[in-house]
């Protein structure tokens, strides 16, 4: 077995999903730079955490430095 398998180095894509919303075809089409897309989440609400399609952990968003943002782990689920 590979030396970096063995360690739990596989790398994987974690993807923080900040809300959704259900848009028209012609809504999506009217985009545009600049354009504000509401989505269903507060800023207060906690966001999911997913790994290969599976949400692994809850979190909330923080600022980091002025350009940068980043989730603080709140829940972990096994």
């Amino acid at each position: 077995m590979n030396d970096t398998l063995s360690h739990g180095e596989l790398p994987m894509t974690m993807t923080c999903v900040l809300g959704s919303v259900s848009i028209s075809l012609k809504d999506l089409m009217n985009l545009g730079v600049g354009s504000i897309v509401v989505l269903d989440h507060h800023m207060d609400d906690a966001i999911d955490i997913i790994m290969n399609d599976t949400t692994v952990a809850k979190g909330h968003m923080v600022m980091i430095d002025d350009q940068k943002v980043g989730v603080i782990v709140s829940d972990v689920f096994s």
